[in-house]
């Protein structure tokens, strides 16, 4: 019986956690659709986490900074896409209000 639950608690909070996610993922791609920026969903959602995880990288490097870099390859690869540079600042700031807010 207490495995039961157990299982049963386990299912709710990852089934939970999934439904937060696609909420916030539903969010940010609506987000970026009021900019006018679009594109694959999947690719967006990671470019978004991406931007996220830049947020932790050290500001200061000898030469480019580990952040300066993550942001630099996050761009290119969005810039690659078919992204004009003011619609990747968008999608950065985007994803840092929906995804990692009080990060930036």
């Amino acid at each position: 019986m207490f495995k039961a639950i157990v299982v049963a608690a386990f299912a709710l909070a990852m089934s939970s956690g999934v439904a937060h996610a696609d909420a916030l993922d539903d969010q940010y791609l609506k987000l970026l659709a009021s900019h006018g920026i679009e594109g694959d969903p999947e690719q967006l959602i990671s470019a978004g986490h991406d931007s996220c995880d830049a947020l932790d990288q050290g500001r200061i490097g000898y030469g480019i900074s580990p952040y300066g870099f993550a942001v630099m390859k996050i761009t290119g690869q969005l810039m690659a896409q078919g992204l004009a540079s003011q619609q990747v600042s968008q999608l950065m700031h985007d994803a840092n209000t929906v995804y990692c807010p009080g990060k930036a």
